[in-house]
Parts: structure tokens; C-alpha cells; sequence
């Protein structure tokens, strides 16, 4: 959906590079019969992806909804607790997600401050519940 509705052109130079290091990743995890090399890239292939988002993010951060990072955040949180002994392969993941999930908002707080500072307008939807005087245009 995201290629679809997505933000720009339907692929970008960027996002080309991306994808392509992203297949050749996933081709590497399939090909690997290590569990820990597995982990390493399904980690590096997912912040591929990731990076994207922060990027985007930062440049327009209205286009992510808080909420959900936020209850990303909470569970990436609470698979880091439930892990019970202090195995780091175990624990990897879950810490990548909740650096991931943070960096996010991290970057989304920053992009609104950078706006602010700036005084770059930023397209925002029109709320649908907004009485039609109140709406701008």
C-alpha cells in the first residue's frame, strides 16, 4: 500500500537503493543456516526499512500518528520483559524494536520542533469532525 499511497513518486532513487539491499538481505538470511547470522540480518534488513521511516518522519512529521509508535513502543517494552533470562540473541530483537519504535518518535518530536522553528507549512488532513466554519482550508 505504502508503494501505492505512499508519499513522492511510486519508487524514489532512495528507496530503490532500499528495497534492493533489503532483497539481497533477506536472500542472505534464507541462504544461512546460523541462527545468530539469521538475527543479525533480519535486524539490518529491518532497519533499512526503519531508517526510511525516520527519515520521512523528521521531513514530515505529521504523517505519522504518535499513538502508534507509542503502543509499538509499550510492546516492544514489555517482549523485552518477558524474556526471562538475560540471553542477548534473545533479547536482541526486542531492544532493536524498542530503539526503532523510540527513534521514531524521537524524530517525529524533532521534525515538529525543526517546522516550528522554520515556519514550514505542513500539510495536515481536515479533520472530518471539524464543523465546516471551522475548517481550513
Amino acid at each position: 500500500m505504502s508503494l501505492r499511497y505512499g508519499m513522492g513518486s511510486f519508487i524514489e532513487h532512495a528507496d530503490a537503493r532500499v528495497l534492493l539491499l533489503a532483497t539481497l538481505g533477506l536472500l542472505l538470511w534464507w541462504g544461512t543456516d546460523n541462527a545468530l547470522w539469521a538475527l543479525f540480518i533480519s535486524i539490518t534488513v529491518s532497519a533499512l526499512g526503519g531508517l526510511a521511516t525516520i527519515m520521512k518522519t523528521y521531513r514530515a512529521p505529521d504523517t505519522e500518528p504518535a499513538s502508534c509508535w507509542i503502543v509499538s513502543s509499550a510492546a516492544a517494552l514489555a517482549g523485552l520483559i518477558s524474556v526471562g533470562p538475560l540471553n542477548p540473541v534473545l533479547l536482541a530483537y526486542p531492544a532493536y524494536l524498542l530503539v526503532l519504535y523510540l527513534s521514531i518518535l524521537c524524530a517525529k518530536y524533532l521534525g515538529a520542533q525543526a517546522h516550528v522553528q522554520t515556519h514550514v507549512p505542513v500539510d495536515r488532513p481536515i479533520p472530518l469532525l471539524l464543523a465546516r466554519a471551522q475548517r481550513v482550508a
